[in-house]
């Protein structure tokens, strides 16, 4: 799938939408999904950027808020959570809607002039991440306890899990959202290629980078998990242990994560150099996802005969758009509806579309 959007964007020229629909115009309805998708997608997903961001600023304050007792429980403040999605108060937690819209305001800088501006943002937001996750490797690496968590990262004795069809889908829906495949990203940024590029080269260079990433990353997430055991569980507590290492994506981010942090020797700097790797990483992803939007719209009829928008105008009002929309989870039941639309979109809708866009190749093109 990623050899396959890189070389219709490179051949077509285009986005998702026209790059399906100049192979037929029935097709095109392919393209509008996966780009529907992504900005589903990233309107939930800056939320939690903006909140990587809030944690980030008030990583500077001495002590740390999410420090003692409680601290795995703070970022539930800051999003003002309500206990079930039927016990809203209405209300809305304003210093997280106001990072989020900083993260749009700093997604617009990004992709504002296209490729031009994209490159240069991506500069800085992939390798500085890189180097902070070495940083956050070393210092996990000392902690008591680490190598029992890499142990467990390791772990490949519940063979059984591997049967279950939910965890099939989660993790297709993953590898889809950590590539960007069935987004429409991987085809925008295949348009601007020279119509010569090796593709075969770049799709292997871009998933061994993503598979080095996500390794490099366990091995931090576990480094830390260990540590965690090692100082709040008895030794043979199988079911405290049970518990850290069964913590998964917010919880274990801005809960299990806080609380570890706050023990380190250091701990603002390393508060602030592991929220400012998750703001970097995800506005990087984000952007990607805004740009494919930008680049359909941009590259339609509607824009090239009637609208006539120049890019940084088109940039804006998605941003804008998009920016509206967010605050739907900034509410103190978004997270219950992030969780909903999250599972219906990243796993079973992006699955669904990579399978039509697999079929529609294999029958225009007969392979």
């Amino acid at each position: 799938l990623l050899t396959q959007e890189l070389a219709l964007g490179q051949k077509h020229r285009s986005g998702d939408i026209e790059a399906f629909g100049r192979m037929n115009k029935r097709l095109r309805g392919i393209g509008l999904a996966s780009v529907i998708g992504a900005f589903g997608i990233v309107t939930y997903y800056m939320m939690i950027i903006g909140l990587s961001t809030v944690l980030f600023f008030e990583s500077f304050i001495v002590p740390l808020p999410y420090g003692g007792e409680g601290g795995n429980e703070y970022w539930e403040s800051v999003l003002g959570l309500a206990e079930t999605s039927s016990s809203s108060n209405n209300v809305m937690s304003g210093r997280l809607y106001l990072a989020t819209c900083l993260c749009w305001l700093l997604t617009f800088i990004c992709i504002m002039r296209g490729v031009k501006s994209a490159s240069w943002a991506v500069k800085i937001t992939m390798p500085l991440p890189f180097l902070l996750l070495l940083v956050m490797l070393i210092k996990g690496l000392t902690l008591e306890g680490a190598g029992q968590g890499i142990r467990e990262f390791w772990n490949f004795s519940n063979w059984e899990e591997l049967g279950k069809p939910d965890i099939w889908v989660a993790a297709i829906g993953q590898c889809f959202f950590s590539l960007s495949v069935c987004m429409g990203v991987m085809t925008a940024y295949g348009s601007y290629n020279p119509i010569k590029q090796d593709i075969a080269t770049d799709e292997k260079v871009i998933a061994l980078l993503d598979i080095g990433a996500s390794l490099l990353s366990g091995f931090v997430v576990y480094a830390v998990l260990g540590y965690l055991v090692a100082t709040s569980c008895d030794k043979g507590d199988s079911e405290c242990s049970s518990e850290f290492y069964g913590t998964a994506s917010v919880g274990l981010v801005y809960a299990a994560f806080p609380t570890a942090i706050a023990t380190f020797a250091g701990s603002n700097f390393f508060g602030i150099v592991f929220y400012l790797t998750l703001m970097l990483l995800g506005i990087d992803s984000a952007f990607s996802m805004v740009e494919a939007v930008t680049t359909v719209i941009f590259d339609s009829d509607l824009n090239t005969y009637r609208l006539k928008w120049s890019r940084p105008k088109l940039s804006g009002a998605i941003c804008l758009i998009g920016a509206f929309f967010s605050s739907l989870y900034c509410f103190d039941t978004g997270l219950h509806w992030l969780d909903i639309i999250d599972r219906f979109i990243n796993e079973y809708g992006m699955v669904f579309i990579g399978t039509l866009e697999a079929a529609a190749c294999g029958w225009f093109y007969s392979y």
